[in-house]
């Protein structure tokens, strides 16, 4: 029915690179939700690539985040399509508040 491919994906993870040459702002806002390994996002990936998933995550906030952003794309199973239709609504107002909070980061710290 529709081709599966792997996607590009853009991820935080706990490394040298994230201490070295980020701006504070964007190491304050990593820290409101933590960093993961990049051993365990990538097993998260591979786990996710063999089980067929057309959108994979790690942790409960790129879980939200990936369902509030599935806009048209396929469902893996009925219930997940059911499961972000029902918390769009929900997930979009807790993520207004949470744009707050980052805008507020970015305003503590201006140069």
């Amino acid at each position: 029915w529709y081709q599966r491919r792997v996607r590009e994906a853009v991820v935080s993870t706990q490394s040298t690179g994230m201490a070295v040459g980020k701006p504070k702002e964007t190491m304050l806002i990593s820290e409101t939700s933590g960093l993961f390994s990049a051993d365990r996002v990538a097993e998260d990936i591979v786990c996710g690539i063999e089980n067929g998933k057309y959108n994979i995550s790690t942790g409960f906030e790129g879980w939200i985040l990936s369902q509030l952003c599935s806009g048209a794309e396929p469902a893996h199973r009925l219930i997940d399509g059911i499961i972000q239709a029902l918390l769009m609504p929900l997930v979009r107002i807790i993520l207004l508040f949470q744009h707050r909070q980052f805008a507020q980061i970015c305003k503590d710290n201006a140069s």
